[in-house]
C-alpha cells in the first residue's frame, strides 16, 4: 500500500509538471496563381519597359510559415515562453541554401511574462509599427500590390522596388517589420491601453578612428508604440528608428526614386484608427519614413502615405476588403519627387476556420517630372487567386 501511494503521488507530480509546460506546432501554406503587369521608368526621362508575369506562385495573401511555440508556468503569475518561426517556399526544390534563402528566420525569441505587468522577450521579433498596423489593417498586410502603408518588398512598388534594409532588419517600403537582436516589452492591457517598447543592438560593436567613414560600425535601433481600445473604436501609434554607421551599405528606392543613401538613420512613424460598424470595419492610417545620411544631412529619402479602407463579412463565409491610398517619395533635390496612388480589392471564401480561397487585385501608379526623376510614370497591377490552409 505504501509503495502504491508513493507511485500515485509521483505520477500526479509528473502530470502537474506536464500541465504547466506546453509546446505547440503551427503554420500556414498559401499557393495559387499570381499575375502582374509592370511598367517601369528606371532612369530619368528614359523609355519605359514592360514586364508581364503569369505563374503558379505563393504567399500572395498570407506569408508561408512553420513555427513552434512553448509556454511554461513558473508559478506566482510568472511564465516563460519561446517562439521559433520559419518561412518555407513551396515553389522551391531546396529547403536551405537556395536563391530564396531557404527557410527564412521569421521569428526566434525567448522571454518571461508576469501577469498584470507584461512580457519581456529577446531575439528576432516584429517591430512596434508592424504590431500597431498589421493587426489592424484592411489588407492584413498581405503580399499583393496596393497597400500604401505596408507595401511589402515581395510585392514591389510601381515597378520592382526594393526597400532600404539594414543588417539585422527586414523591411517593406513602408516600414521595417522585423528586427534581429531585439529586446521587446509588451505590457498587459489596462483600462483599454497597452504599450510596447523595443531596443535593438547589433552583435558587432566596434569604434572606428576615422569619423569621415562613419564612426561606429555598430547598427542599432529602437522604438515604442501605444494602443487604445474603447468599445468599437481603437487607436494605434508607433515610432521607431534604425541607424547604421557605415559607408559600406547603400540604401535606395531604386526605381521609385533615383536616390541612394550610404550610412543612414532611418526614422519611421505611424498613426492609425479603426471603428467597427458591425458588418464593416473602417480604417484610417498614416505612415512617414525618413532616411538621412549620418554624415551629410542634405542626403535624404522621404516617403509618406495616407490610406483608408474597410473590411468585413457579407455572409458567414464570404469576407471582403477594399483600400485606397496616396503618398509621395522625395529625395535629394526638390526635383527628385514621385507621387503615387494605390488601391486594393480582395475577398476570401472560408471553407472552414482554417482553410480559405482568395482573390485579390491591387494597383500602384506614380506621377512626377518624368524628365528629372526615375520612377515617375511607372505602374504595377497585380492579381492573385489561391488557397490558404493554416494548422
Amino acid at each position: 500500500m505504501k509503495k502504491l501511494l508513493t507511485a500515485i503521488l509521483l505520477t500526479a507530480g509528473v502530470t502537474a509538471a506536464q500541465a504547466q509546460s506546453s509546446v505547440s506546432v503551427y503554420g500556414s501554406l498559401d499557393v495559387g496563381y499570381i499575375g502582374s503587369n509592370t511598367t517601369l521608368v528606371a532612369t530619368p526621362g528614359g523609355a519605359p519597359s514592360n514586364t508581364v508575369v503569369n505563374q503558379f506562385g505563393t504567399a500572395a495573401e498570407y506569408s508561408n510559415r512553420m513555427g513552434f511555440k512553448g509556454n511554461e508556468d513558473l508559478g506566482g503569475g510568472t511564465s516563460a515562453f519561446f517562439t521559433l518561426e520559419f518561412q518555407p517556399y513551396p515553389e522551391d526544390q531546396n529547403l536551405s541554401g537556395s536563391s530564396n534563402s531557404g527557410l527564412l528566420n521569421r521569428q526566434s525569441f525567448v522571454g518571461l511574462k508576469k501577469d498584470g505587468i507584461g512580457a519581456l522577450s529577446l531575439g528576432r521579433q516584429y517591430t512596434p509599427i508592424w504590431r500597431a498596423y498589421c493587426q489592424n489593417s484592411p489588407t492584413q498586410c498581405n503580399n499583393t500590390v496596393g497597400d500604401a502603408i505596408y507595401l511589402n518588398a515581395a510585392a514591389g512598388g510601381a515597378g520592382t522596388s526594393t526597400s532600404a534594409t539594414y543588417s539585422g532588419t527586414e523591411s517593406g517600403l513602408g516600414f521595417t517589420n522585423r528586427a534581429t537582436n531585439a529586446l521587446y516589452f509588451a505590457s498587459d492591457k489596462y483600462n483599454g491601453v497597452d504599450v510596447t517598447a523595443m531596443y535593438q543592438l547589433n552583435s558587432n560593436n566596434k569604434t572606428q578612428t576615422d569619423p569621415a567613414t562613419g564612426g561606429e560600425t555598430n547598427q542599432s535601433g529602437g522604438g515604442f508604440g501605444a494602443n487604445y481600445e474603447f468599445g468599437k473604436f481603437s487607436a494605434h501609434g508607433a515610432y521607431q528608428q534604425f541607424t547604421q554607421f557605415t559607408t559600406g551599405t547603400a540604401m535606395s528606392w531604386s526605381d521609385m526614386i533615383n536616390t541612394v543613401i550610404v550610412s543612414g538613420k532611418d526614422t519611421q512613424s505611424y498613426l492609425g484608427a479603426d471603428y467597427d460598424f458591425g458588418v464593416l470595419k473602417a480604417y484610417v492610417s498614416y505612415i512617414n519614413r525618413n532616411i538621412t545620411s549620418t554624415y551629410n544631412s542634405s542626403q535624404f529619402i522621404k516617403r509618406n502615405a495616407e490610406q483608408v479602407g474597410v473590411r468585413g463579412f457579407f455572409t458567414p463565409r464570404i469576407e471582403g476588403w477594399a483600400s485606397v491610398g496616396t503618398g509621395s517619395f522625395t529625395g535629394i533635390g526638390a526635383a527628385s519627387s514621385v507621387n503615387f496612388n494605390s488601391y486594393q480589392l480582395g475577398s476570401n471564401y472560408w471553407l472552414s476556420k482554417r482553410t480559405n480561397l482568395y482573390a485579390i487585385f491591387g494597383s500602384t501608379e506614380t506621377s512626377g517630372n518624368q524628365q528629372t526623376t526615375a520612377g515617375a510614370g511607372s505602374s504595377k497591377n497585380m492579381y492573385a487567386m489561391g488557397v490558404v490552409h493554416k494548422f
